[in-house]
């Protein structure tokens, strides 16, 4: 299923686009004391390790062809009776498997930084 984000141009493809408070969920990656990672300490552990800038969007080395994690769409929202336009982070299929490997990696020794 193809959806069009609040009229914009671009595209999501939802079987292969995740947000990530659901590619959280997907990676299902358990710390140390046995809790799951959840997308708040999954966007600081990918801030941190400089894939994702402060603002929460992916650096561009990240979201180019060939080694995509992920795509950057536009959602609106609604405050005030003004409509306000914003930037969100989705994790690609590709994007969750190099994830989950970065976790695997190095998320111990960020933890107990």
């Amino acid at each position: 299923m193809t959806v069009v984000s609040n009229n914009y141009s671009t595209l999501v493809d939802l079987k292969t686009n995740h947000e990530m408070k659901d590619a959280a969920k997907l990676i299902k990656f358990s710390r140390s004391d046995g809790k799951q990672v959840g997308r708040n300490q999954l966007f600081d552990f990918l801030v941190d390790m400089g894939i994702l800038c402060q603002d929460k969007s992916p650096l561009q080395t990240y979201v180019n062809k060939g080694n995509k994690w992920f795509d950057v769409i536009l959602e609106r929202y609604y405050s005030g009776g003004k409509s306000h336009v914003y930037q969100k982070t989705v994790v690609t299929t590709y994007g969750l498997e190099k994830i989950r490997d970065l976790l695997v990696s190095d998320f111990e020794k960020w933890w107990e930084k």
